[in-house]
């Protein structure tokens, strides 16, 4: 696909704020580092605060980015914020996390179970392992994850599975391996 849904990707990773953001904090928070501890707190409270500062009302946290990148952004943002969640149970951590799993939530498609790039796309693999990472830690912050977005998961990777042993998957489901 040169232009999904119409949109060139020339600049993709433009207007990237958040994810990079979101990406910065999974590595200092994966070294031990929190806004409560580290030698790293502070950056780890800047980023966090940056990133529920710009958490839309509808719990998006994708930042200004256009249609085909604003589930990944908001994927690494809110993945980076549910494991703040987990580690620290900050509650504004807690709060800004849960926002953001209802966000996933409602761009899932009900039928498939995948996620694409606007809400009711029937789904690609990429966009549903940055999803399902973000309910995953939701999940281990203690934040109820609905279990109706669990099975849908799993019936996108059954929906793309392929190869003798089941060992091979498509990027949608139907396509080649």
């Amino acid at each position: 696909e040169r232009a999904p849904l119409g949109e060139n990707r020339n600049g993709a990773g433009s207007r990237a704020e958040t994810a990079l953001t979101g990406l910065s904090l999974l590595a200092l928070i994966g070294a031990g580092h929190t806004h409560q501890t580290g030698e790293y707190a502070d950056n780890v409270y800047r980023g966090l605060a940056y990133l529920i500062r710009n958490q839309k009302p509808d719990g998006s946290l994708a930042g200004n980015a256009a249609v085909y990148a604003a589930n990944y952004r908001h994927g690494m943002a809110a993945l980076s914020m549910c494991e703040s969640a987990a580690i620290s149970r900050d509650p504004s951590a807690v709060q800004s996390a849960q926002r953001a799993i209802a966000h996933t939530r409602r761009m899932q498609h009900p039928t498939t179970g995948g996620w694409r790039y606007t809400e009711g796309s029937a789904g690609d693999l990429s966009q549903l392992g940055w999803q399902a990472m973000v309910l995953d830690s939701g999940h281990r912050a203690e934040i109820p994850i609905d279990q109706r977005a669990v099975a849908g998961v799993q019936r996108f990777l059954r929906s793309v599975r392929t190869g003798t042993h089941g060992g091979l998957a498509s990027y949608r489901p139907g396509e080649a391996p």
